[in-house]
């Protein structure tokens, strides 16, 4: 088994190697899972709730899949989501993400357990930090919460944060604790 996800992260560099995707997303292919194309998963968080998961995946060599997925009865009313360079991400003066400025913006009626957004993988092309920003809008029986990918926090005071993966030359935080971890 081993020796096939070795073969599978391989035959994954060489195909990257042939696309037109940015030179560091090769150091991505490490945090690839045994049966899918995930590069990266992240937990959502509303307040002290691990919610439910966001997971950037490769769709093909165009594209990049990002997909909330919800967990424990929790369901998606409102999802917000940038993919690009860390130092583009749309901000408010006090620091906060500008969700107005998203490109990726959806109100889920009715509510769903699961969502994906597909986006040009192009957008990742030469960045050496890739932040994913994934905003929510979460609700359990009564109770609404706001809810972000774990990660880096913004310098505003609302909770808001994201995740970053870099180019493996130890810059960059993966999903917030500094392991880029798939599971």
């Amino acid at each position: 088994m081993r020796n096939i996800n070795f073969l599978l992260v391989i035959c994954l560099t060489f195909l990257f190697s042939n696309y037109t995707t940015p030179k560091q997303i090769n150091t991505f292919n490490q945090k690839i899972t045994k049966n899918n194309n995930d590069i990266f998963t992240a937990k959502l968080i509303a307040e002290n709730y691990h919610v439910g998961d966001i997971t950037l995946s490769l769709q093909d060599k165009n594209n990049v899949l990002v997909t909330y997925k919800m967990k424990d009865g929790w369901v998606l009313d409102k999802s917000n989501f940038f993919l690009g360079n860390s130092n583009s991400i749309p901000k408010k003066s006090n620091g906060c993400p500008n969700l107005k400025l998203f490109n990726n913006k959806t109100i889920h009626s009715p509510s769903v357990t699961e969502y994906t957004y597909t986006t040009p993988i192009s957008v990742l092309k030469g960045i050496k930090c890739a932040a994913i920003v994934t905003k929510a809008v979460v609700t359990k029986g009564s109770l609404c919460l706001n809810a972000w990918s774990e990660g880096k926090n913004f310098t505003c005071n609302n909770g808001a944060s994201y995740s970053e993966i870099c180019d493996g030359n130890g810059n960059g935080e993966g999903n917030g604790n500094g392991s880029g971890n798939t599971n």
